[in-house]
């Protein structure tokens, strides 16, 4: 169901995008591996404004890709297909990636950063 509420989302924010306006927002795309007890890439970095297409799969455990800011959070089961969650980069600044599945001892290092360079393109 979050799923389908965000494609909604990320739909609404291109449609609303206002005419005349020199370009609609960039589609950025990163596939991302968890794995214990790191994200490959472990730093993504896009521009305000883009519409980011994050794909996580597991390389070995369940793991969560989650980030607070953007009320973002995916799971990467053991063994299952990847999942794909869509945001807007609607502010600048750093934000904390972290794995939100507990999958072991090094859980709480599993961190990664998004980084959104301010005024887009």
């Amino acid at each position: 169901m979050r799923q389908v509420l965000l494609a909604v989302a990320a739909v609404a924010a291109l449609a609303s995008w206002p005419q005349g306006s020199a370009t609609p927002p960039a589609v950025r795309e990163v596939e991302v591996v968890a794995e214990k007890f790191k994200f490959t890439p472990e730093r993504i970095e896009v521009n305000q404004g883009d519409l980011v297409r994050v794909t996580v799969r597991s390389a070995d455990v369940t793991h969560g890709w989650e980030i607070k800011a953007f009320d973002v959070d995916a799971y990467a089961r053991k063994g299952g297909r990847p999942e794909t969650v869509e945001f807007v980069a609607d502010r600048a600044g750093s934000f904390e990636i972290t794995c939100s599945e507990y999958c072991g001892r090094g859980h709480k290092r599993m961190k990664g950063v998004l980084v959104v360079n301010p005024g887009g393109r």
